[in-house]
């Protein structure tokens, strides 16, 4: 049987996870919010890199659900999307560097796969993205919602400093990229999921990736 990659294609070695969240407000029965993940195995040297748009990519897990507490806004049902999907992709990250030997402590295991794999998060949604990447995040009036956003804070800040920063071979991250290039989007809503089949028949991703500032990159 003749793979659609190249033996190689990606370097055991030298691997990261890219996890893809969106969600649809309110478009489910009872005022509910729909909610879809993609996953990726894909190059850590690409992952790492801030100039870097197209990733090569193989597929590792995907989902799409409904929220289930009704969510008030957009800001709410991306943020608890994100939650869903990056305690997932922290999962499969985990399993991945226990398979490499990373793993020393089970105990610690999170924070051990931290140091030792990046993991690259997307999202379309510009508060979601603007409110974690500040060092001292706003307040929220949803003390729920504040409660999701502070554990994805943490994920990403550690000792006022960005663990993407600080971890040379790990850390978290997240970037804000246009909707045009969200491939989580046709499992949120009913819609042609042209680019979803693209990226999965190529095996790369090119994403769109927009500053905070609203620049594209």
């Amino acid at each position: 049987m003749k793979l659609k990659y190249p033996k190689g294609y990606l370097d055991w070695n030298n691997v990261a996870v890219i996890t893809v969240t969106d969600a649809s407000f309110s478009n489910e029965a009872g005022f509910k919010s729909q909610q879809g993940r993609m996953h990726f195995l894909a190059d850590a040297k690409e992952v790492k890199d801030p100039k870097s748009c197209v990733y090569k990519v193989l597929p590792l897990s995907f989902g799409s659900t409904a929220i289930r507490r009704v969510c008030r806004t957009t800001l709410q049902a991306e943020t608890y999307s994100l939650q869903n999907g990056v305690e997932t992709g922290h999962k499969l990250r985990g399993c991945l560097c226990e398979l490499k030997g990373h793993i020393q402590n089970m105990k610690e295991w999170s924070s051990q796969a931290m140091e030792s794999m990046p993991h690259l998060s997307f999202t379309d949604c510009r508060s979601l993205a603007d409110h974690l990447s500040l060092e001292a995040p706003g307040k929220v009036i949803d003390r729920r919602l504040g409660i999701e956003l502070m554990s994805l804070h943490e994920d990403l800040w550690q000792d006022g400093k960005l663990t993407w920063s600080t971890m040379v071979n790990g850390g978290d991250h997240l970037e804000w990229i246009s909707t045009a290039t969200m491939v989580s989007d046709c499992l949120t809503k009913s819609m042609r999921p042209d680019f979803l089949v693209r990226v999965l028949d190529t095996n790369l991703y090119r994403a769109e990736k927009i500053s905070t500032k609203g620049r594209k990159k």
